[in-house]
C-alpha cells in the first residue's frame, strides 16, 4: 500500500469531499487520461499543486491508501517490465504513421492505444514526472572512455486510478486544512 495525497479546490464543502471524494479529473490536459489523481507518498507535492492550481479559492488535501500491486497498477515508475511495455507501445505508435514525431504522442495516447487493443488490464497507473524544480545528479562512469551517466532524483510521482473502489483505494480522509478534519 502507498500513502497517497489528492488535492482539490476548496469550495467550503468538506462533508461532500468526505462523502464523495476523491474526484475524477476530466480535464482535456489530464496527462494519464481521465481518472482520480494522487501524489505518491510525499505530501508537499499535494500542497505545491494546490498552491499553483487553486490560487484563488485555496485547496484541500486528502490522504488515502492506494494499492501498489502489479496486477492492479501499471507501475511505470518502479517496475522495469511495465516501463518496457510502455516503450514498446510508444514505438508502435511512433511507427504507425498516425503521428508526425515523438513530441506529438502524449502519455494518455499510449495508454488509450493499449486499452483499445485490449492490452491494458490495470485499474491504475503510477509514473514519475520531470519538472523544472527536479534535481539531477551527474555520476561519472568508471570506464576509460570518460562517459558520464545520469541519475534523476526528486521526480514527483503521480498515481492515476481509473476506477474508485476498495481494490484500489482505502481510508480516504481530509488532512488539510485542519479545520475540515
Amino acid at each position: 500500500m502507498i500513502t497517497a495525497y489528492h488535492t482539490v479546490e476548496d469550495r467550503e464543502n468538506p462533508d461532500q469531499i468526505k462523502l464523495e471524494g476523491p474526484f475524477r479529473c476530466e480535464r482535456e490536459d489530464a496527462w494519464l487520461g481521465y481518472g482520480y489523481y494522487f501524489w505518491d507518498t510525499h505530501e508537499p507535492w499535494a500542497h505545491d499543486w494546490g498552491k499553483s492550481a487553486y490560487r484563488k479559492k485555496g485547496y484541500v488535501v486528502c490522504r488515502a491508501m492506494v494499492t501498489n500491486n502489479e496486477n492492479v497498477m501499471w507501475d511505470l515508475y518502479g517496475n522495469v517490465g511495465h516501463n518496457q511495455e510502455f516503450i514498446a507501445a510508444f514505438e508502435t505508435l511512433l511507427t504507425s504513421g498516425k503521428y508526425n514525431s515523438e513530441e506529438d504522442i502524449l502519455t494518455s495516447d499510449v495508454i488509450d492505444f493499449l486499452k483499445v487493443k485490449g492490452l491494458f488490464n490495470y485499474l491504475a497507473v503510477r509514473v514519475g514526472d520531470m519538472y523544472n524544480q527536479m534535481k539531477t545528479i551527474a555520476l561519472k562512469h568508471p570506464d576509460a572512455r570518460g562517459r558520464e551517466a545520469f541519475m534523476n532524483v526528486g521526480e514527483r510521482v503521480q498515481i492515476c486510478l481509473y476506477e474508485k473502489n476498495e481494490l484500489t483505494l482505502r481510508d480516504f480522509s481530509i488532512i488539510f486544512p485542519e479545520i475540515y478534519r
